[in-house]
């Protein structure tokens, strides 16, 4: 959790399933933000599961925002 200055800089690269198959996906995600005084990895997980969900069914999807208290917590630790 930052107070002045809390840049955060993913990058990913995703290939799922990774058995492979005619279902397979590859593609890289870079993200930078800068959330201050706040646990950006809630934000950050929510817009994850997004991207993959946009990129799997080539629909436009709607980015989580509200989870309860646990997961959110959660998502900081990596659950």
């Amino acid at each position: 959790m930052g107070n002045v200055k809390n840049v955060m800089n993913s990058v990913c690269i995703i290939e799922s399933p990774s058995s492979g198959g005619k279902d397979r996906r590859r593609y890289i995600v870079a993200l930078m933000s800068n959330v201050l005084r706040k646990n950006s990895a809630w934000d950050h997980s929510r817009l994850g599961a997004a991207i993959e969900e946009a990129v799997r069914t080539r629909k436009s999807v709607q980015v989580l925002e509200e989870g309860s208290r646990g997961a959110i917590d959660a998502a900081g630790r990596g659950e």
